[in-house]
């Protein structure tokens, strides 16, 4: 589930606690704010913080991308050094996975320094736990998922995202609620087409009965004008 748009329905939840009742893992990652509702719904505990986390050990020259750092004992990161964040929240509750450096805080003002008032310390990135049988994972950056985040230079986001997914022998990625739906470009439109399968059909039917109309009128003035 990539930064879900809304709560699920009873329905859609119930279908969830069923998936990790059969031993499953739920993968949620949000930056915006209904990824919480979403946890809460399904049964898990942990929680999406809210405010500009952020820490002077980055990747880059803005304190909004944090290195996230292996947590002690998290045998899903236990090969790795340092997973890049952009603009994440912190994750609240639950065991550990990937954690800041203590130089890091919540940035209330958005001024990018360190102001009175504003905690400073250790902040979870990503942090699981058991689940009705399975086991869910919270990512506080829905942008892990990107192209341009997989493939950052200076992290091993991709090797984190193979230690997470790649053993699963079957993936599914949720698209209803997900906010992937309402992404532009080619993604929008293979979503559309989906949804409107016996549409299309239609269409396609229509064209199809139109190419052959025109046809058949050509040959016929071809002909005509052959026999006189």
């Amino acid at each position: 589930m990539i930064a879900p748009r809304a709560a699920p329905s009873r329905d859609q939840a119930e279908a969830v606690r069923a998936f990790l009742g059969a031993g499953n893992t739920v993968v949620v990652a949000d930056d915006f704010n209904r990824g919480s509702d979403y946890l809460a719904a399904i049964g898990a505990t942990i929680r999406f913080g809210a405010g500009n986390l952020s820490s002077l050990d980055r990747a880059y020259e803005t304190p909004t991308a944090p290195f996230g750092f292996p947590a002690p004992g998290a045998p899903v990161v236990a090969n790795l050094t340092q997973v890049i964040f952009d603009r994440p929240v912190a994750v609240l509750g639950g065991d550990p996975v990937l954690e800041t450096s203590r130089l890091s805080w919540i940035d209330a003002d958005g001024s990018g320094r360190i102001e009175p008032g504003e905690p400073l310390g250790r902040f979870t990135l990503a942090a699981g736990e058991p689940v009705g049988g399975g086991r869910v994972v919270a990512l506080g950056d829905a942008s892990l998922f990107i192209n341009a985040m997989d493939r950052v230079r200076g992290g091993d986001n991709r090797a984190f995202l193979d230690h997470l997914l790649g053993e699963r022998s079957v993936l599914v990625v949720e698209q209803g609620l997900s906010r992937t739906v309402d992404a532009d470009g080619m993604i929008n439109t293979i979503l559309w087409v989906q949804g409107k399968t016996i549409l299309i059909l239609a269409i396609a039917a229509l064209a199809l009965i139109g190419v052959v109309l025109l046809f058949r009128r050509n040959f016929s003035g071809e002909r005509d004008t052959w026999t006189r």
